[in-house]
């Protein structure tokens, strides 16, 4: 099991999440977001940090922007958590996380058929529940029993109402 530390803006809360063994450190790159992260201020939070793989987390941005940020940030990993397509994040020069929200009425097989043409492109696949207007960031549970069944087949990490 891998653990991923999400919306991150500050470097005393990074040191601690990589000091405490979180294996990927997210900061959100969507401006939107109440918890975006500056380019400069994530840059400098990733050149003070060692250990987890550092993640941009973006939202329906142009390929070659996220390129050229993750080059000057330094981010390992990409997370895409808008409307992507496959051939979006085959676009993408890191290693993607695809992010997919999970409604209500979603099932395995239906979230499977949605997930597999991105197969080739990503690294991991992220499950958060679905909220309208937003892209994740929840806090908000879904059915985890289609994440189990999902387990087998992909590399999931799992977003939304999780506590120590």
């Amino acid at each position: 099991m891998k653990l991923k530390i999400c919306g991150l803006t500050n470097l005393p809360d990074a040191r601690y999440c990589a000091a405490a063994g979180a294996d990927f450190l997210g900061f959100i790159r969507h401006p939107q977001s109440p918890r975006f992260v500056p380019e400069a201020d994530a840059k400098e939070i990733i050149d003070w940090i060692s250990g987890p793989e550092t993640v941009g987390v973006y939202v329906n941005t142009a390929s070659e922007t996220i390129n050229r940020e993750v080059e000057k940030i330094g981010f390992t990993y990409v997370q895409l958590s808008g409307d992507e397509t496959p051939e979006d994040c085959a676009q993408i020069q890191r290693p993607v996380i695809k992010g997919f929200r999970v409604s209500d009425e979603e099932t395995a097989q239906s979230l499977r058929r949605k997930m597999e043409p991105y197969r080739a492109q990503v690294a991991f696949f992220l499950l958060d529940t679905h909220r309208a207007g937003e892209f994740g960031g929840t806090g908000a549970v879904f059915n985890w029993e289609i994440a189990r069944e999902l387990a087998a087949n992909f590399q999931l990490f799992l977003a939304g109402g999780l506590s120590y």
